[in-house]
């Protein structure tokens, strides 16, 4: 119910600023107000309106969350967070771009938290003990750390976009990779450090 949910206010989002008339004029007056005054559009009531919008989506997306994650005074900073990447990736003015955008960057980092539900069939599998295993993921979140350095500099000079590129990348050809692992070391290489290093882009 909450993806079905999800999936009609994004389609009556893009509907309502793609194909009526009152989205056209909200995003004419967001390109360029002045000349949205000179065309006849009111500014002043396009703003209201679409701060009205936003509050509703905003309502919608808490109803749909909190099922979800224990209801927190300060849940709104991460989530909002998360929403900006999402805008960053796929596009300020794009609401299908911004949807995929949001879509990549979760799988992208629940591939970090993924490791969970691999980590016991591997360890029987492979007969690994815990310790050896919980090297993977200590490696992992180290790369993701010490990327984040050199990922913000590239996205400081070249922008957002190469970033989560190179990102998709190295995750999806980490866990490709590491698919086909039998040993330790191999996992070490392909999840540990190529994810852990996609995941910091």
């Amino acid at each position: 119910a909450v993806l079905a949910v999800a999936i009609l206010t994004v389609a009556g989002l893009s509907i309502l600023l793609n194909k009526t008339r009152l989205g056209r004029q909200m995003q004419a007056t967001a390109q360029n107000p002045t000349l949205a005054r000179i065309l006849g559009i009111p500014v002043q009531r396009m703003v209201l309106y679409t701060f009205l919008i936003n509050a509703v989506l905003a309502v919608v997306a808490a109803l749909l969350i909190t099922p979800t994650y224990l209801a927190k005074f300060d849940m709104g900073d991460s989530i909002g967070q998360k929403a900006f990447f999402a805008a960053i990736i796929g596009g300020f003015n794009q609401t299908r771009g911004a949807l995929v955008g949001g879509i990549l960057m979760n799988l992208a980092l629940g591939s970090l938290y993924a490791w969970s539900v691999f980590v016991l069939p591997l360890e029987k599998e492979f007969s690994w003990t815990r310790t050896d295993t919980s090297w993977v993921y200590t490696i992992a979140v180290v790369c993701f750390a010490a990327t984040f350095i050199a990922a913000g500099r590239l996205q400081d000079r070249k922008g957002p976009k190469i970033c989560a590129y190179l990102g998709g990348i190295l995750v999806s050809a980490g866990f490709f990779l590491a698919s086909f692992t039998t040993s330790l070391v191999t996992l070490y290489i392909f999840f540990g450090i190529i994810v852990g290093i996609g995941n910091g882009f």
